[in-house]
This record gives structure tokens, C-alpha cells and sequence, in this order.
């Protein structure tokens, strides 16, 4: 599913009375049973928060956020109930969610959460209220989320402080059975929060780039021009589309620079694919040599795109090199798409119609952030600045 806004059933936008505001500061080791006990079961009984918990508490690129019921207003008792009436207690946590760096200045809003004790009750409002005072303090120029494309509460939860679609995407996957179904859940996937599957899958990535390799397929800061690399996928139809997206840690995105992508090109982590009959038709791929701590730990390009047809043989040709499935996200209605699905399908990579939307916000003078009401959510942990990554 993802490790971005939960689903519609989760997240609440509405207006209606709260007679206590919610305290929001860094989750805690000892919040873990309180928090897992509505955090755990979220889509049919699933959800990845439990293997993310220990990991998300000891990360120095985000910061951990648990929000909790606080003394209400108007004194001890005096409307303190849940959504259906039942008593609450103070002190007692009732959502989560968590601020992350992609980079040095792009934020990252990913596992929200919310007791279903509370839901409408503005919970998820208050506490995007307080994301963005953190997202502010990392001095970030843009924050983004993703989101089901059906995911119409997350969405109305964004657009009230301004968080907007930025872009659509869907996954294709290679299938030997050539039927999306057979993944259908990504909760089928090793999770990338345990240590030893991250370690796994890291060692599964690097044999496959050395295969690579060995193939000929990795473009060499030695042998390419890195400038005419770069050029040519700026001016890149599919990429711009993406909105220059990429996914190196899964289920997060960032704008691929030229910086980064020239890092990537030194790491040997940038694959080319090329028409030797349609000459200039071309196609670029990164596989990052390392597995990140995320939800899965599928074999996922960071990045495909170029000429539809060469982007499609460079898919099967890199899937048949490294003989493992490989995953790799494309925006929707794109030319390396439109007119090529055939394509991709004969070589055995499926997408299904939903869709993963990304949603952004600037962060600056015209996009001011909403005030805090102390009367609502009250930062008892000054918002303080993370580590950006370095992807």
C-alpha cells in the first residue's frame, strides 16, 4: 500500500467540536503498544507500521510524531470523550505520522495514522497543522506526500493547507505469469525495516548491478558524456512529466538533480539503453546499489524513462540480466506509455488501474503555513532540524 498517507478510512477532515486539544511531540519507546493497537490494522487487517516502528524511533532523517489527547478545555473531565461519546484519557496517544528530509530542502510527510476512536474529530487536520511547523524548521522549499488516487479524504486533508496534486503515477511490475494479480498485495514483500532483509536485498542489488556490468549496460563517467546524459534526459518528456521524480527509497520520492544524478552515474547505479537502428531513441534507468529501510524490499528502479520501445527492452533486458522481477514506477498518460503498453506487456511487465498521486506544497512567502491554536495542537517538542539523507 505504502509508506504514505493511509487511506480514506483513516483520515478525517471534519470541522466537528473537540473539547480537548491534542498534544503533539517525538514518539517514544514506551508509546509503542498504545500506538500499534490502532496501527496495525489498517488495510484488511495489515499494515507496516509495526515493522517501521522500531526504525522510524531511531532515524536521524525524520522525526517520529505521536500525537496525544491532552487536559481538555474547560477543566478535568469536561469533554474529554471519543467520537462516539466514550471517555478518553489524558496523555493517552490517538495518532502518529512522520516528517522526513528526501534531501536537503525537500520534505516528506509519510505514515499518518489515527485512532478510530477519534476520527472526526479533526485529529488529522490538527496534526498536518503541526507537520508542516516541522516541516518549516528543516527549512525545506517544497513538501510532498503520496496518496491512493481513490484516496479522496487524504486528499481533501491535504488541499486544506494548501497540499495539492503534483503528479500520478503507476506501478509496473514483471510478473512470469504476466498478471498483476499475482502481486496484488505489497504486503506479500519482505519488509526493508528488518535489518537482515535490508542487508539481503542490499547484496541483491549490488550482484545485479555487477551483472549489469559485466553486461555492458552501465554507463561509465569515463566512457559517456555525463553532460550529454544529463541533457538529454532533462529535455526528457516523461521525466518532466514525473515532474523530475525519482524513488530511491520506495514509496518516497525527490527531484532528481543533476548533482544527483551525477553522484548516481559515479556509483555505477545509471543504466542506458540505446536503438542501434532508430538512432537517437534512447533509455535511462538508475538501480540504487543500496536498499533503503522502507515498507518492501522489491528489486525497483529508482527510474525509467526515455523512447517508449527502448525503455521497454531496456526493462526486460535488465530484468533478464539480474533474473530477478523487477518494479519500476512511470506517470500516467506519458509518451514512453501511450501507444508502447503492448510493448511492455509482451515482455511481461503488468500495471493495474490504481493510481499513486503525489501531492506537493511550496514552502515559502506566498504559501504562509496555518497558526498553531493552542487551543487545538499545541508542539510540546520544538520542531528541531533533521539529517537530509544522501541518496
Amino acid at each position: 500500500m505504502g509508506a504514505g498517507r493511509a487511506d480514506a478510512a483513516t483520515l478525517s477532515v471534519a470541522e466537528n467540536a473537540r473539547g480537548w486539544p491534542l498534544i503533539v511531540r517525538r514518539a517514544k519507546v514506551e508509546d509503542r503498544e498504545a500506538v500499534l493497537a490502532f496501527a496495525s490494522v489498517t488495510w484488511n487487517g495489515w499494515d507496516y507500521i509495526p515493522n517501521a516502528w522500531p526504525v522510524w524511533l531511531d532515524a536521524t532523517d525524520g522525526a517520529f510524531l505521536v500525537a496525544e489527547v491532552d487536559e481538555p478545555v474547560g477543566g478535568v473531565g469536561a469533554g474529554l470523550i471519543d467520537a462516539e461519546g466514550r471517555p478518553l484519557e489524558v496523555g493517552q496517544p490517538v495518532a502518529i505520522t512522520r516528517v522526513a528530509m528526501v534531501s536537503d530542502d525537500e520534505a516528506w510527510l509519510e505514515g499518518i495514522r489515527v485512532d478510530p476512536r477519534v476520527r472526526g474529530l479533526g485529529v488529522a487536520a490538527d496534526l498536518q497543522v503541526a507537520e508542516l511547523h516541522w516541516v518549516v524548521a528543516q527549512r525545506a522549499v517544497i513538501v510532498r506526500y503520496a496518496t491512493g488516487g481513490e484516496n479522496l479524504g487524504s486528499h481533501k486533508l491535504g488541499a486544506r493547507d494548501g497540499i495539492n496534486l503534483l503528479a500520478r503515477f503507476r506501478d509496473w511490475r514483471w510478473s512470469a505469469a504476466g498478471s498483476a494479480e499475482d502481486d496484488e498485495d505489497d504486503k506479500d514483500d519482505l519488509s526493508a525495516f528488518d535489518p537482515q532483509i535490508r542487508e539481503q536485498a542490499t547484496a541483491r542489488r549490488r550482484t545485479a548491478l555487477e551483472r549489469l556490468g559485466e553486461a555492458g549496460m552501465i554507463a561509465s563517467a569515463e566512457r559517456d558524456d555525463a553532460d550529454h546524459l544529463w541533457h538529454r534526459l532533462a529535455d526528457d518528456p516523461t521525466f518532466a512529466a514525473g515532474h523530475r521524480l525519482f524513488e530511491a527509497r520506495s514509496w518516497a520520492m525527490a527531484e532528481l538533480t543533476e548533482a544527483l544524478f551525477r553522484r548516481h552515474l559515479l556509483r555505477g547505479e545509471v543504466i542506458v539503453g540505446r536503438d542501434p537502428v532508430a538512432g537517437g531513441a534512447w533509455a535511462v534507468a538508475i538501480l540504487v546499489g543500496e536498499q533503503l529501510a522502507s515498507e518492501d524490499s522489491a528489486l525497483r528502479l529508482a527510474l525509467l524513462t526515455g523512447d517508449g520501445a527502448v525503455a521497454a527492452a531496456l526493462a526486460d533486458q535488465i530484468r533478464s540480466v539480474v533474473e530477478q522481477s523487477v518494479r519500476f514506477r512511470v506517470p500516467v498518460d506519458v509518451p514512453m506509455i501511450t501507444g508502447h503498453e503492448a510493448t511492455f506487456r509482451a515482455a511481461g511487465f503488468t500495471t493495474r488501474d490504481r493510481e499513486m498521486h503525489i501531492l506537493a506544497r511550496a514552502m515559502d512567502a506566498d504559501h504562509p503555513i496555518p497558526v498553531a491554536d493552542p487551543s487545538r495542537v499545541v508542539l510540546v517538542d520544538p520542531p528541531q532540524r533533521v539529517k537530509p539523507p544522501r541518496w
